[in-house]
């Protein structure tokens, strides 16, 4: 766990955004990663794959894109989406 913080530390220093792990992307949605991956798969939630060659793909997520999808999900005019 600490590797992969520090690794995601070095990529925001550096200017990108690391891409996450379906299980670490279920987690951030609530989601099973089951559930995530049929998602994606649909086109419902947005994904890359990692290695599109193979026969199951193994999807990569950014969390920027993920937030954008869970903004876009929310359908009140009274409350807008709050920064925290």
């Amino acid at each position: 766990m600490l590797a992969r913080f520090r690794e995601r530390q070095r990529c925001l220093a550096a200017g990108f955004e690391p891409p996450v792990s379906s299980a670490e992307a279920a987690d951030y949605l609530g989601l099973a990663k089951r559930t995530l991956e049929e998602k994606t798969r649909r086109g419902e939630i947005p994904g890359h794959p990692a290695f599109p060659n193979r026969r199951r793909n193994v999807w990569k997520y950014f969390v920027s894109e993920l937030d954008a999808y869970l903004r876009a999900q929310v359908k009140s005019t009274s409350h807008p989406c709050s920064p925290r």
